[in-house]
């Protein structure tokens, strides 16, 4: 059971696109790809009133990690996800 302070630090995310394992072309290491939908409420600075959001992530995991992502993980899942978040330029 996950206590209070991790419920509160961290959000229910579902998995919204089956996990995807490959090999990259020059050193053959196992990639695993999955997308995670995040949905939440929030209090408005301006206008007092609680409105909801929800958007999505792509999650990248190597190596071990994405081996054990491939064969644990499936379609609407729940997971939590801790990591470096990084924008595509």
């Amino acid at each position: 059971m996950i206590n209070e302070t991790l419920q509160n630090k961290y959000r229910k995310n579902d998995i919204i696109r089956e996990p995807m394992l490959r090999k990259t072309k020059k050193t053959g290491k196992d990639v695993c790809n999955f997308r995670v939908a995040i949905q939440g409420t929030r209090k408005d600075s301006e206008s007092r009133i609680w409105q909801y959001y929800s958007t999505d992530f792509l999650i990248t995991s190597w190596d071990k990690l994405a081996r054990k992502c491939q064969q644990k993980l499936k379609l609407w899942s729940t997971v939590f996800v801790k990591g470096k978040l990084q924008t595509s330029m």
